[in-house]
């Protein structure tokens, strides 16, 4: 499976554009991480943020990290807003497994309920907790355990650091681990330019057959015509 960044480009890196005033920033960052202790306890995720501070990435594109399948997409609340999750199964070492990704925060859903999605495919935009007590981001999980609520808050219900690191694991590092290699990036967008001009070949091929075909049958009748006319 590859994975990329959900903010940016593949890289999550790349300019961005404020929608509210019209300025360009470049790049992102992460503004709390994966298993820190702040407070409102352990961060079971990264916060992602545009690097022109404030609300200047409201609004912005969120990508899906991998291909996968939607399982919730809905206003979760207070706190959490509009929430995007998406199963994730893949193969490691033959073996099967399934991760899922969590969006929150969200500004508007671009996705529903049982959609297959692609790899950075965009799936809603960046936004704010309903109370807007926050400037917006991105609040991206990443769940090993299927069976936490949409809103499951760790700190709240005792858990501990190694709890969390076992449920939950770190965005970035498993970003790093699964991310598309850029030679193969390159490799994809050749092939598929090997296709398209392929394709483009052929039908041109094909409109001057069609041209000939039809102009030497017109050629034809117009003489028949003119001779037993």
């Amino acid at each position: 499976m590859h994975v990329d960044p959900a903010v940016g480009d593949a890289d999550g890196k790349g300019w961005y554009t404020d929608l509210a005033t019209g300025k360009r920033y470049n790049g992102w960052y992460i503004a709390t991480n994966f298993a820190e202790q702040y407070s409102l306890g352990i961060h079971p995720a990264e916060d992602w943020n545009g690097n022109g501070g404030g609300n200047t990435d409201l609004g912005q594109d969120v990508h899906a990290v991998a291909n996968g399948k939607v399982v919730y997409a809905a206003d979760a609340g207070r706190l959490w807003g509009n929430i995007v999750i998406i199963e994730h199964t893949f193969y490691e070492n033959q073996e099967r497994k399934e991760i899922r990704s969590l969006y929150a925060h969200l500004h508007e859903i671009k996705v529903r309920k049982g959609d297959d999605v692609a790899r950075r495919q965009i799936i809603a935009t960046v936004g704010q907790d309903p109370d807007k007590l926050y400037n917006a981001h991105l609040h991206l999980e990443l769940r090993w355990d299927k069976s936490l609520t949409p809103t499951y808050w760790p700190s709240s219900n005792g858990k501990d650091q190694a709890w969390v690191r076992e449920h939950y694991t770190s965005p970035t590092d498993f970003i790093k681990a699964h991310q598309t290699p850029k030679g193969l990036w390159r490799l994809e967008y050749a092939w598929a330019l090997v296709l398209t001009k392929r394709v483009i070949h052929r039908c041109i091929k094909l409109c001057v057959s069609l041209i000939k075909y039809f102009f030497v049958r017109g050629s034809v009748q117009f003489m028949y015509s003119r001779i037993y006319g």
